[in-house]
């Protein structure tokens, strides 16, 4: 997998074009979230003022992380900015704030000293976002829907992404979204899905720490489930809707295999129900990121899908792991070149003059370390 001259990717959509070849509900307004406070015990706290996204606006850039600990350096939000991207996608651990009292104390906590960060501040300030939540910022570590405290968690979820008080999202009983942007030809629609409000627990791993069953194994009881019945039935519809592409975010990776940690193949029913449905509903387009893993990399599935299923996992924007955890290299049925283990970005680049999606992760210096292109027209049902 080659590397790619940083210069060119932080230089702008000319050199994007280059790069491209060589790698072979709606959105919120700024009124909605300028002004707005977030209710800490100390006191509320003002959101930044984060810029809209324009529904007409074509979306060439778009920057992608997860995993970032209030209490680190943030020297990847500055990377972020750099590539100047039209929209940035938090894919789930954006604080770290598990708690296990009632009061939510500690992730109340975790919000407030992101917002109490200048750098977080001018990042959030920098362009748009959406975001899905991972299990530190749900509430526990690995929690799902079994999670006594998620009704407490939720609406500051809601809170600290400036989610207006009458959005029906605050009434879905989780937090999942979509919405489309940009003109007719180069529309994209974003799906925001919810892994962990609703999902059954997996199950734990008989030789715990051995290779390929670190933490859990396959369970392939078909009535488990990620997403819930209601959930399920939003997606279908969702992938219903005419789009040119659709960036489905998934805290965690839907493609990946190889490893016991937590991922949609421990639920082998319900992702090949996704792949089904993409199918089913002959969704073109369907382009996956994942976050959590605390290491990157690219992913493709060619043979349970209607046409090959590609994710960028990108992880973590300040915290790597020790690597006693996880020494050297993973195995990786589905992946395409090395994971990389440092502190990490990611980024999803659209031509779509020469309709080519490009991935990127991007290190500490701006350097892009991993890189794939294929094509948009490759990915129809």
């Amino acid at each position: 997998m080659s590397k790619i001259d940083r210069r060119a990717l932080l230089g702008g959509m000319a050199g994007l074009a280059t790069l491209t070849a060589a790698g072979c509900a709606g959105p919120r307004s700024a009124a909605a979230i300028a002004g707005r406070a977030f209710p800490t015990a100390g006191g509320p706290l003002s959101l930044p003022p984060e810029p809209a996204l324009d529904p007409e606006t074509r979306l060439t850039r778009i920057g992608i992380g997860s995993c970032f600990h209030q209490g680190n350096e943030g020297k990847l939000l500055g990377t972020a900015i750099r590539t100047r991207p039209d929209l940035f996608l938090m894919m789930g651990d954006n604080v770290y704030g598990d708690t296990t009292s009632p009061h939510v104390d500690e992730l109340k906590a975790a919000y407030a000293g992101a917002l109490a960060r200048p750098d977080y501040r001018a990042f959030r300030a920098a362009m748009p976002f959406a975001a899905v939540w991972d299990d530190h910022d749900f509430g526990d570590n690995d929690a799902g829907g079994d999670y006594p405290y998620k009704a407490q968690t939720t609406p500051l979820f809601f809170d600290f992404w400036g989610v207006p008080a009458d959005s029906p999202r605050r009434a879905s009983g989780g937090i999942y979204d979509a919405f489309v942007t940009g003109p007719k030809g180069a529309r994209v629609q974003t799906i925001l899905l919810d892994t962990r409000s609703f999902r059954d627990r997996f199950k734990a791993s008989d030789e715990k720490g051995a290779v390929g069953k670190e933490r859990y194994i396959e369970d392939r009881d078909p009535a488990k489930t990620i997403l819930g019945a209601a959930q399920w039935a939003w997606l279908e519809d969702q992938l219903s809707q005419p789009a040119d592409l659709r960036l489905v975010v998934t805290s965690y990776q839907l493609v990946a295999d190889g490893h016991g940690w937590e991922k949609w193949g421990l639920f082998p029913a319900e992702r090949q129900r996704f792949y089904d449905l993409v199918a089913k509903t002959r969704a073109n387009g369907v382009v996956l990121v994942s976050g959590d893993r605390h290491r990157a990399g690219i992913y493709r599935e060619t043979g349970g899908a209607p046409y090959p299923m590609h994710e960028l996992t990108s992880s973590a924007i300040n915290m790597s792991w020790s690597w006693d955890m996880q020494p050297g290299e993973e195995p990786g049925p589905n992946r395409i070149g090395p994971t990389f283990r440092q502190n990490n970005v990611g980024l999803v680049g659209l031509d779509w003059e020469t309709r080519q999606v490009a991935f990127y992760i991007l290190d500490e210096n701006d350097r892009t370390v991993l890189s794939h292109g294929f094509a948009m027209d490759a990915l129809k049902a």
